[in-house]
């Protein structure tokens, strides 16, 4: 950043579960984010926080860690995958104002799925991590 002379004034850092070692099995549940590192075993976003942690306090820029327990396509047979073919319909069926019909069956239909969002952050949420699912009651979820 500094070599490209760029000033950004608020980050926002993706996690996930594996910060609370749902990626290893059964985990507290309900998890909060005032919850311990889980240090059994190497976690890839523990040093990518820290290292935003670092940058944010030497610079002074803001920070968000968003913690969702679904990513959608972040690895290879990921349970949610199928939700860009399905956006991607959506989308199309929506330019040609075409009705959009449910490509599955019942059992499909009624299966639990988290619901997708776009999350906004207030200012006043700086320096702050959550994970999604704890609606936060000053993020707004679209």
């Amino acid at each position: 950043m500094k070599h490209a002379d760029l000033h950004p004034r608020r980050f926002l850092l993706q996690t996930g579960a594996k910060n609370y070692g749902f990626h290893m099995g059964p985990a507290m549940n309900p998890s909060f984010e005032s919850d311990p590192r889980i240090m059994l075993e190497s976690n890839f976003y523990y040093p990518q926080e820290d290292i935003l942690f670092d940058y944010c306090k030497a610079t002074g820029a803001q920070w968000n860690v968003v913690r969702p327990s679904y990513i959608i396509g972040a690895v290879r047979d990921g349970a949610l995958n199928h939700m860009i073919g399905f956006s991607i319909y959506a989308a199309v069926q929506a330019h040609l104002k075409l009705p959009l019909a449910f490509p599955g069956d019942y059992a499909a239909w009624v299966r639990y799925i988290p619901p997708l969002c776009h999350v906004v952050l207030p200012r006043r949420l700086r320096g702050e991590s959550w994970h999604l699912s704890s609606h936060h009651p000053s993020i707004r979820l679209t």
